[in-house]
This record gives structure tokens, sequence and C-alpha cells, in this order.
């Protein structure tokens, strides 16, 4: 390479010359025992012979180092190679300054002067050689370092002619007199030459299809002498294959208006039916998406638009269907039952339609409202007040309570019968709650839950919320469902609290009670529970609810393992009922804070006033006769009275039913 230079050296046959009076020739032909005799012979004695052994000794250690020297040069002029930047700048002075530096260290190691003479001169020779190398091969990578600048220029010029073709004629004659002034070889130049026509004419062919395919393809067709330079440049190959592709785009753009009208009608039909499947199960499209359905029709043309807005028409009468209340759309579909079979004609078809397409949406809105009611009524217009919550705390999930209340009765309504209810939570966000309030110690977790019950305020959907926390769940439910009554002891202590502390003593094992002693109280518990309800399932959930008060009770007094706590077992019981007497030969709940005395009372001193039920006709259903409402009042204080709510509403057994109105509803009577 221009700049670095090679020193040329003179190879030596010995350190210092030819030992006179004995010919190195006849020394190095002959071995050295003949040399030591020679030498010996022409009188020199054994200084000569010490002599010769030197030079002997030098050169073989010289030929073994110099040998290794040479063969690690090579490696690192390979490593050096590999990590060459492109284009191998300073390579050669590089290598050569490390082989100097290493040959320096070598010649230290030389064990004679003798020895380092010799290392010295075959070193010197190596220089030599592996500098010629390195020159080479650094000449070699400039070379196509330069091809590659070459090619990126062409490649850079073929991008701004594919920007604008205009620019071709000055592109092309940059890269020609730039590469005519190169000092390439001829043929390499040629090769670069070929790729800049190359590149630079198909990018201009390119950019001419992509913005007019018709003028591209008049250019690419038109006899060489009268076509426009890049067409003259291109290579046949690439003549041929942008004629065709030309061709095809012409076809293409005749067939323009056909295509565009297939895929205004494709994407209008589209629109129609994904609307259409939403109506048709009775929910109400998006505005956002009637404004798409209607856009697409008018690429179609004024008739589609008739037909999108007649969809949008019916399905407004539909949506109004689905949006309506539970009951409202139960005698809709009673109504239509007769409506869709006229006397003497038969079934009517385009009412029997409606019919069946009502009783489909009924099954829809029916099927979604066991998972989510509040979702299925946002999708069909009944509420807007229900987007999914994010639920990190108990205060979120009073928030989210507060927001529905509005929209809770509305709600429910429309998901059931009179008398339905709903959690206010969405089931992702019940899933959360729950998380939140496992992760709450007892007490505290006691105290969120009843505010959180009494923000409900109402147990059935409290009873719905407890439900979507599931079984794995069910102190949650209990702590839940004595929260929405505020239930508390008569000292005030709420009894969600005293839940939890039985559920924290039984996981945490201080409880102390043993299996048998478990069992014992189980039993104790039902014994006094069971029957005192409506069903079993309100017997069951107050056992277990006294179960785990009793826990937290007994871990408090460290009642022995094997031992039933008699009191605490009738405590235990009064915080999960409210308190349980035998009343006229039936086990009945009081309601909460009450003693027997103010429940007996209560129950002689019910009046008119007390009946919460409609009895406006007089009278009173005691299974299969009827008496007045005088004659059932009388009869109240010997009756078996259930309590249905927490705060003193009974109603009365008759038989194996319940004293009933003229509508055979339940007469709720309310003690005072």
């Amino acid at each position: 390479m221009a700049g670095v230079r090679i020193p040329i050296y003179d190879e030596r046959v010995s350190a210092g010359g030819n030992i006179p009076g004995a010919p190195m020739q006849a020394v190095r032909q002959e071995g050295l025992g003949q040399e030591l005799q020679q030498a010996g012979q022409a009188g020199f004695g054994l200084a000569a012979a010490v002599h010769i052994q030197e030079q002997e000794d030098g050169r073989a250690w010289a030929a073994k180092t110099a040998g290794e020297f040479q063969l690690s040069q090579i490696e690192r002029m390979r490593q050096q190679q590999d990590s060459a930047a492109p284009g191998a700048a300073d390579f050669t002075p590089n290598f050569l300054k490390g082989y100097d530096e290493d040959a320096a260290t070598a010649l230290l190691t030389a064990p004679t002067p003798t020895a380092r003479k010799f290392l010295e001169a075959s070193l010197t020779s190596q220089r030599t050689s592996l500098g010629g190398q390195a020159i080479n091969w650094q000449a070699t990578q400039q070379r196509d370092y330069n091809v590659s600048q070459y090619q990126d220029g062409s490649n850079a010029a073929a991008r701004i002619v594919a920007m604008d073709p205009s620019q071709y004629d000055q592109q092309r004659a940059q890269q020609t007199a730039l590469l005519q002034s190169s000092v390439l070889p001829p043929d390499i130049k040629a090769k670069l030459g070929e790729h800049s026509r190359d590149v630079l004419a198909t990018a201009a062919g390119t950019a001419a299809l992509n913005a007019d395919p018709a003028s591209a393809y008049a250019a690419l067709t038109s006899p060489l002498d009268k076509a426009p330079q890049w067409v003259r440049d291109l290579p046949p190959q690439k003549l041929v294959m942008l004629q065709q592709h030309a061709g095809l785009q012409v076809q293409r753009q005749a067939n323009a208006a056909e295509t565009q009208r297939i895929a205004a009608e494709n994407a209008s039909t589209d629109a129609y039916n994904a609307s259409f499947d939403l109506i048709d199960k009775g929910l109400v499209p998006s505005p956002a998406m009637q404004q798409d359905a209607i856009a697409k029709a008018t690429a179609v043309g004024p008739q589609e638009v008739a037909r999108v807005r007649e969809l949008f028409a019916a399905g407004a009468a539909r949506g109004g269907f689905a949006s309506m209340s539970y009951d409202q759309r139960q005698q809709e579909v009673a109504r239509e039952s007769g409506v869709a079979t006229t006397p003497g004609q038969g079934v009517d078809t385009t009412e029997a339609k409606v019919l069946a397409s009502r009783r489909g949406i009924n099954d829809a809105i029916a099927t979604e409202v066991k998972t989510n009611p509040w979702a299925a009524a946002q999708e069909r217009g009944v509420t807007k007040n229900a987007p999914v919550a994010q639920i990190s705390s108990v205060d979120d999930a009073l928030s989210v309570v507060r927001s529905r209340a509005g929209a809770q009765g509305v709600v429910e309504a429309w998901a059931g019968p009179s008398g339905y209810r709903v959690s206010p939570f969405q089931p992702q966000e019940a899933s959360q709650l729950a998380d939140v309030l496992q992760a709450l110690p007892p007490d505290q977790r006691g105290t969120a839950i009843s505010q959180l019950g009494r923000e409900i305020g109402d147990p059935g959907r409290a009873a719905a919320l407890a439900k979507q926390f599931g079984e794995k769940n069910r102190p949650l439910y209990l702590q839940l469902m004595a929260g929405s009554i505020n239930a508390t002891t008569r000292g005030g202590e709420p009894v969600a609290t005293l839940i939890g502390r039985g559920v924290q003593a039984l996981s945490d094992k201080t409880a102390g009670m043993d299996d048998k002693a478990q069992q014992g109280v189980r039993a104790q518990i039902a014994q006094q529970v069971r029957g005192t309800f409506a069903s079993g399932t309100q017997d069951q959930d107050s056992i277990d609810a006294a179960y785990y008060i009793y826990a937290g009770l007994s871990a408090r007094d460290k009642t022995a393992p094997a031992t039933v706590n008699a009191d605490n077992v009738r405590t235990a019981v009064d915080a999960a009922t409210g308190g349980v007497v035998a009343f006229n030969g039936k086990q009945t709940a009081t309601p909460y804070g009450w003693d027997e005395r103010r429940f007996t009372a209560a129950v002689k001193a019910v009046d008119p006033t007390s009946i919460a039920t409609d009895v406006s006709d007089g009278k009173v259903h005691i299974g299969g006769s009827t008496v007045t409402v005088p004659e059932f009042l009388a009869r109240v204080p010997s009756a078996k009275l259930v309590r249905v709510t927490p705060t003193g509403g009974y109603v009365v057994q008759a038989g194996n039913g319940y004293v009933t109105n003229s509508q055979r509803q339940p007469i709720v009577v309310r003690l005072k």
C-alpha cells in the first residue's frame, strides 16, 4: 500500500560470516562430527571445535524459534483480517508494527549472541514475506470496498430516480462520469457500469408504472429508437418483466370501476350483516356503527341506503322490545302469541316471525343475564352507567355501588320478574373485590364487608354478589349477607366481624377444636337452627355463620379442644340469626336486637297496620279456607311464624305453605 515501505534484508548464512580456514559449505555438508574432526585436523584444536558447536546450537534454536514465531504472526494476521474495518485502512502498517514489537521481544529470548544473529536473519526474511502478503490483502480489501461504495452510490441514485423519474438522465450521467474517472480495473468498471444502468433504469420504470400504468406501458412498448432513455437502458429481461406488469396494471385499471363496485357492495353487505346480527339479538347498533353502515351503503347507491335505513327502523322496534322490562316483554310475547294465529285462518306468517324473533331475544337476554346482567343491559341500551371498573380497594367498590344505584332497579326490572335482584358488580369486578377483602385482616375485613353490605342495602343484591364470590369464598358470602342487613350483636358488634375472626381462628389453628368438638358444635348449632327459616339454604347459612362465630369465641376463651361451650354455642346462634326462641312449638328467629320478651309482646300487639301485603279485598286465605283480616290477626299470636326480614317481617305457616292474599302472595306481618 502507498506509504508503507518493506525493508529488504540480506540473508545471512552464519551468525558472523564464514569461519577462517573452515569453509561453511563443507561444514554444512558433512555434519557436526566431521566439522569437529576437520577442525582438529586443521590444527585449530579445542577452541575451534567449541566455536563450531556454538554455531550449530544457535542455528538450531533460531530455526525452531523462527518457525514458531512465523506461525504466531500468520495467526495474528488472520485475526486482524477478521476484525478489519471495511477497506482495511492502515492494515499493513499496524500489522508490521506489531510484527516488529513481537520480533524485538523474541530476540531478547536468544540464549547466545550467535543464536540472536541467526534468529534476526530469519525474522528479517519473514518480515519481507509477510509484509508483502499484508500489502496484497489490504489492496484487495480496498478495491472491494471501493466497488461496494460505487454500488451504494448507484443504489442511492436509483432511490432518487424512484422519487422523481425526471432525474434519470442527470443521475445516470453523474454515475457514468464517476466510473470513467476511476482507476479500477476495466472489467470491474464495466460490471459497475452495468449495475448502475440496471438499477437506475429499473427504478425509473417502476416509478413510471406506479404513477401512470397506461403511460408507462406506452413507453415500454414503443420502438427503442423513440423510447425514453431509461427504456433503452433496461436489460432485456427487465424490459419484458415491466412490459408484462404494466399490461396487467392497465387491464386492472380498465376493470377498476367494476372492482370498486364489487368492493363497495361487499363492504356494505358486511356492515349490513353485522348490524343485522346485533338487531336479531335485540341489541342496538352504536351510532358509530350505524353511520359506518350508511356511509358504505352510500358508496353503492340510493337503493342500498334505503335498505340499510329500513333495517335500522326495524331494529329500533326490536331494540325497543329488548330494552323493555322483563314483565313488559312477557306481556308482549303473550299478546303476540295470540296475534300470530288468526281464528279461521291459521298461522299469520309475518306475526309468527315477529313472535319467534322476540322469543329468541328473550332467550338471549335470559342467558346473558345469568353471566353479566350489567353488560347485557348496556348492549341493549337499558343503561349506560356501567363501564367495567378497576377494584383495588374497598373505596373503589363503594364508589361502584353508589354510581350504579340509580340504574340498579332499572336493570333488575329488565333482567327478571318483580323482586329479581342482581349484584351491583360485574363478574370481573366481583373477583377483584373478593381478592381485596381476603387480603384484609379479620376485623378490618368484617368492618369493610359490613360497610359494603349497608351500602348495597338489599339482601337479595348482597346474595347475588355473594354468589359471584363462589363457594371458595363462602365465608365472604356469609359476612356479606350479615353486613347487608347491618346485623349486630346486642352489644353492637358487627356479625360480619365475628364471622371473620372465626375464619381466621380456624385458619391459624387457634380455635382449639379437635374433630370431635367441631362435630359437636355443628350438631348443637343445627339442633337450635334447623327448621327456623323458610328454606334449607337459609338454615344452612345461619348454621355455618354460627359455626365460624363459635370458632372465634373459642379462640378468645381458649376453650379446651375436646370441650363444647354451650353458652358460646347459644351466643353464636343468637349472633348468626338475631336470636332463636321456641314459639308455638316451632323454632322462630327474633328480629336482630330483640329479646324473647319483646318478641312475644310484639306478636300479641299485631293490628291491621302490621300487615305489609295487599289485602284490600279483606280476604285472607289459610289453606283451603278464607277468613277476614280481623280473624287472621286474632290467630297470629297462636300461629307458627317464619321470619322473612331481619327487622321483623314474618309470614304465617298454614300446613306446608303460608297464609296468602287473594293474589296467592304470602302475607307479611311486620312486628313493631
